[in-house]
């Protein structure tokens, strides 16, 4: 994994600030879910003087902060050939479901925008369910969901998480 972060320099000219692995990596026990913070704002419009790494920071335990961003990248291993252990804790997801038939069904006060990147991820919300491919994107305003990488091969996508007000729930 390579995140490249441009910026300014010292005399005013763009300049490559950052170039190599993404300083936050966090992966989910058992279900081997991978997931990178590869830039965070704690507000909007956001400041873009200095060359500090907003990305140098404990992983999110929630999504964007209330009025700021996340742009993150994931991996999902497949549900195909996991054990048993590793299926329940892949349909998880790294959540803890709230009263939701699905293990792995959360809600955040984010709009979210996904960019299926490789693989299938299988989009889960409490009326239906859509398989997401490469190329395919989704824009979450504040649902339930919970995922499945049903496909052979592992699901990468990114997500840009952007703090938002509740939606009705």
């Amino acid at each position: 994994m390579r995140r490249i972060v441009t910026g300014l320099g010292d005399d005013g000219r763009s300049t490559t600030i950052a170039d190599g692995a993404p300083p936050t990596h966090a992966v989910v026990p058992v279900a081997d879910i991978q997931g990178y913070l590869l830039w965070m704002t704690q507000h909007t419009p956001a400041n873009n003087s200095g060359t500090d790494d907003a990305a140098a920071c404990p992983f999110p335990a929630k999504t964007a902060p209330p009025c700021g961003t996340c742009f993150y990248f994931f991996e999902y291993p497949s549900l195909k050939d996991a054990s048993p252990e590793q299926v329940d804790a892949l349909l998880k997801g790294g959540q803890a479901s709230d009263t939701h038939d699905h293990p792995g069904m959360h809600v955040s006060d984010t709009t979210d925008y996904l960019i299926m990147l490789s693989g299938e991820l299988t989009a889960i919300v409490e009326e239906g369910e859509a398989t997401l491919r490469p190329g395919d994107m989704m824009v979450n305003r504040g649902g339930y969901r919970a995922f499945e990488n049903r496909g052979p091969m592992p699901a990468r996508f990114a997500v840009v998480s952007i703090g938002a007000t509740a939606a009705g729930r």
